[in-house]
């Protein structure tokens, strides 16, 4: 289960380009997760149908580091809401584990909204002229696909592909 748990959290992390400082967020997020699906060692049951006979909300679950907007009261004509990352759930509590980078601190708010079609800092995966960027190490391609197109040198019984 460490493992898995390291895998996804690697995932997560990756995926977002979240500094690996957030490391424990995204540990605790997976296991968060892994806790609600379903697990073929208990006849693809969640822990929740066996421990409380309750039924899973899927609906509460967001992605890992998208942009959230927690929503404050701060006055008229201050801003409505502050704009912060997604980093999990908290336990114990009904809200969501966010932080503001504006002040460099984690929040809990209940009250917030997502926006889950974009990541604030993607991190390229591809870089151009034959080379692959793969979790930040370059890797040179060794065979391109155009050149599998090119029309094979026949000679004798044997076909050359160059």
């Amino acid at each position: 289960m460490n493992r898995t748990l390291l895998e996804k959290a690697r995932c997560m992390l990756s995926n977002t380009g979240l500094p690996i400082k957030f490391w424990a967020e995204a540990i605790n997020t997976a296991y968060y997760l892994v806790n609600k699906f379903p697990s073929t060692t208990i006849n693809c049951k969640t822990l929740e149908k066996i421990w409380l006979s309750s039924t899973t909300n899927y609906l509460i679950l967001c992605v890992f580091g998208c942009p959230t907007y927690a929503h404050v009261n701060e006055g008229k004509l201050e801003p409505i809401a502050m704009k912060c990352i997604f980093l999990g759930y908290q336990d114990s509590v009904k809200g969501y584990k966010l932080w503001d980078p504006k002040e460099s601190k984690l929040l809990i708010s209940r009250d917030v909204t997502f926006d889950e079609t974009t990541i604030l800092n993607p991190r390229p995966h591809e870089d151009h002229d034959n080379k692959v960027q793969v979790h930040g190490v370059s890797k040179h391609v060794e065979l391109e696909i155009e050149a599998l197109k090119q029309k094979p040198k026949e000679t004798h019984d044997e076909v050359i592909i160059t």
